[in-house]
């Protein structure tokens, strides 16, 4: 599979681990613990997954369960942190670092009675700590409230910088048909949205699938989602905290999302039937495109070369200069368009328009 990368609205796609189902009685209140510096939402639930693949697989002669495996994988940065996990099954806390469900988790302040971070013999987190959640198996979808598990939609927060990533997959053929994305802070949610890539883009059959998640961090949130940029809502959702907006393919390159409050979005894009080829990719609000960006990757095998998207949200063309090892180079991308470029063998590139 040929790594994509797009260039305004950064689409990085990410690894990760592993989790593990916990529930615990109600217990009572307990001391003030320190706020928490960086909030997140598990992208993409397990029912958004399971659909994804099977649209995906649609043509290939094989047939595609709905048992998802979900990995997470949230990565401490500093010493000393803290990590808060509240379930969404239950409702979410009022106050995420001074939990009173006994289902919610507070990682790393020594105390095991208020949680310990699962595979850990003791509940300190110090720089580099990984914590990983697999939840022992499969989870059935649809996914419902009466059944407890580490898995999309789910809340943590830190009181230090942590990473935080999630991968699924269909138990039938495993990591064989799979994807994986990162977690933004909230702080980088957005209100618009426009799309970078998608099913009208001649992408080599990468993007013939492309669908997305649209998840809410308050209640009340009203989404309209503009599949193909018209102007026209195509999907419009009032959702609370942790709920998602999704659309199962027919997503275009210009479509938009738009919300009153701030939301994440995430795509799930694929070759259609190609059994199997597949990629996640986050993606960034408007007001975070950037007119520079740096590819760090390459190729070694000439004819594989790997392929940079890049997306012009403007009204006028404009003309994106590329820095390489090899020399520079330059392309003209249309407005609202997009356009690929190919990277030259052994040479990373900077974008700058």
């Amino acid at each position: 599979m040929r790594p994509l990368h797009t260039r305004f609205l950064a689409l990085v796609g990410a690894l990760t681990l592993l989790a593990a189902v916990l529930v615990q009685a109600p217990r009572p209140a307990l001391a003030q613990n320190a706020a928490p510096v960086v909030t997140m939402y598990v992208p993409l639930s397990e029912d958004e997954i399971a659909a994804a693949l099977q649209s995906m697989a649609v043509g290939s002669g094989l047939t595609i369960g709905s048992n998802i495996q979900t990995t997470i994988s949230i990565t401490v940065a500093v010493d000393g942190a803290l990590v808060y996990y509240d379930h969404w099954e239950d409702g979410f806390e009022s106050d995420i670092a001074n939990p009173t469900a006994g289902s919610s988790q507070v990682w790393g302040d020594g105390d095991a009675t208020n949680g310990i971070p699962p595979g850990y013999a003791v509940d300190v987190l110090n720089a580099g700590s990984v914590i990983v959640l697999d939840n022992g198996g499969t989870l059935a979808t649809p996914r419902t409230a009466a059944v407890e598990a580490y898995d999309g939609r789910d809340k943590i927060a830190a009181t230090r910088g942590i990473a935080l990533t999630r991968a699924g997959w269909e138990a039938t053929y495993g990591t064989l048909h799979a994807g994986s994305v990162a977690a933004f802070d909230t702080t980088k949610f957005g209100t618009n949205f426009t799309f970078p890539i998608g099913e009208n883009i001649a992408s080599n059959f990468a993007f013939q699938y492309t669908g997305a998640s649209i998840m809410a961090t308050q209640d009340g949130t009203t989404v309209e989602l503009d599949t193909n940029g018209d102007g026209t809502p195509d999907q419009t959702a009032v959702l609370n905290e942790g709920q998602t907006l999704f659309a199962n393919g027919g997503i275009s390159a210009g479509g938009t999302v738009t919300a009153d409050a701030p939301v994440q979005v995430h795509l799930m894009t694929g070759d259609v039937g190609a059994t199997f080829e597949g990629r996640w990719y986050e993606l960034f609000p408007d007001n975070l495109v950037s007119d520079s960006y740096v590819a760090a990757t390459g190729t070694t095998e000439v004819g594989n070369e790997p392929a940079i998207f890049l997306f012009n949200p403007g009204s006028s063309a404009i003309t994106v200069d590329i820095t390489l090892s090899t020399g520079p180079d330059s392309v003209v991308v249309p407005a609202g368009g997009t356009v690929s470029y190919l990277m030259p063998n052994g040479s990373g590139g900077r974008f700058e328009s």
